[in-house]
């Protein structure tokens, strides 16, 4: 089954990002949303994605691929 996350945040340094939503599926993370509020100037090089009852430590480079990659099956 696939959860569903409508919101949850991301912790990055001492920015706080939200991604609208993302999909779990057994642990995997897939980013379907827009990721808002970068720091522009030092960008944090890594992202801990705290949805409920399920904490993933995931890299930018990886949420953009998979975002890249949902892209890709949509069309």
């Amino acid at each position: 089954s696939v959860n569903e996350v409508q919101s949850c945040e991301v912790a990055g340094g001492l920015s706080k990002f939200k991604i609208i939503r993302a999909k779990f599926f057994s642990g995997l993370v897939f980013i379907s949303a827009r990721i808002f509020m970068f720091h522009r100037v030092h960008p944090p090089k890594r992202f801990i994605v705290l949805p409920k009852r399920h904490i993933t430590v995931v890299s930018r480079s990886e949420i953009l691929n998979q975002r890249n990659y949902l892209n890709s099956q949509s069309l």
